[in-house]
């Protein structure tokens, strides 16, 4: 779904059904950059999808910048990231740089997280790993 039908959906869930709605801020160049932040308020409540992004350097710089675009622009109270990768200590300097803002960071468990963090670990004691079943 791009940017603008999102926020049209959010704007009626919000004035028509009177639901809460947390926007996913995400942008993955310059031109959607500006796009993105259209309608966020200040000091809002948002939320990022890493979702195995951060494994190339090039995936790390533009997650760095839109740390910091977030912080600039939003200045967010909140922010709850859908993550499903293991934790890395560049994931853990944009958590502690976004806590250091002021933001309080909620990062809730999730099944493919889960998964993923067991599979990293029996990886890491050099055993072989199952493949994963196929869903039917």
């Amino acid at each position: 779904m791009n940017i603008g039908k999102a926020r049209t959906v959010s704007l009626y869930l919000i004035n028509v059904l009177n639901k809460i709605v947390i926007p996913n801020i995400s942008f993955v160049d310059e031109m959607t950059k500006e796009a993105c932040f259209t309608g966020i308020d200040r000091n809002s409540v948002i939320a990022l999808n890493v979702k195995g992004f951060l494994k190339k350097k090039k995936q790390k710089e533009l997650f760095k910048e839109h740390i910091n675009e977030i912080i600039k622009r939003v200045n967010p109270s909140i922010v709850i990231i859908y993550n499903v990768s293991t934790k890395s200590n560049f994931f853990e300097e944009q958590i502690n740089i976004l806590e250091n803002s002021g933001a309080k960071v909620i990062i809730p468990k999730n099944k493919l997280l889960n998964r993923n963090s067991m599979l990293n670990s029996k990886l890491k004691e050099n055993t072989k790993v199952k493949p994963l079943p196929l869903l039917k």
